[in-house]
C-alpha cells in the first residue's frame, strides 16, 4: 500500500489505509473531526502505527496531552513488534 506521495504504508489492509489517507487529506485542509479518520484507519488494522502516531499527533493539535502520549507510546509498541 502506499500513500497520495508514493510513500509505503505499514498496512495490508486497504481500507486502513484509505482511511489514513483520508484523514491526512482532511488534516491538511483543517477539515472537522481529524481525529476521528486516524482512528478508523487504527481500528481497521490494530497494528498499524502509522496511523496511531498520526492519531497522536492529532491529540496533540487538539491540546488533548494525554490521548497524545497513550496513542504515541501504543505507535512505539506497534513500531517495536514489527
Amino acid at each position: 500500500m502506499k500513500d497520495r506521495y508514493g510513500l509505503d504504508l505499514s498496512t495490508s489492509s486497504r481500507a486502513a489505509a484509505d482511511a489514513y489517507i483520508a484523514a491526512v487529506d482532511n488534516m491538511l485542509c483543517a477539515g472537522a473531526d481529524v481525529c476521528a479518520g486516524f482512528e478508523s484507519a487504527v481500528a481497521l488494522d490494530p497494528g498499524f502505527a502509522l496511523a496511531e502516531i498520526a492519531l497522536a499527533r492529532c491529540h496533540a493539535i487538539y491540546g488533548r496531552g494525554d490521548a497524545a502520549k497513550a496513542a504515541a507510546e501504543r505507535a512505539r509498541v506497534k513500531v517495536a513488534g514489527a
